[in-house]
């Protein structure tokens, strides 16, 4: 299983400041999977902890989350 994790598993990382989406994955009850945005908070990075976890503070939360790498999509934005 490792060795299809490994082929489609990509180095990323972010730098402190860094304005990520972070995965949530809820669903409603009604409304299609395929219409749904599960990258909904969006933050920014304040400290990377280790090679795949990095503190991510986001406006709605009360408190900064430490997140997986895994979870977190970097902001496009188009100049």
């Amino acid at each position: 299983m490792s060795t299809w994790y490994n082929n489609k598993a990509r180095v990323k990382s972010f730098a402190e400041g860094d304005r990520v989406r972070v995965y949530s994955p809820r669903r409603f009850k009604g409304r299609s999977v395929k219409w749904q945005s599960f990258y909904k908070d969006v933050g920014r990075v304040e400290r990377r902890l280790n090679d795949v976890s990095y503190v991510v503070n986001c406006p709605g939360w009360k408190q900064p989350k430490v997140v997986h790498v895994d979870k977190l999509k970097a902001v496009q934005e188009f100049v």
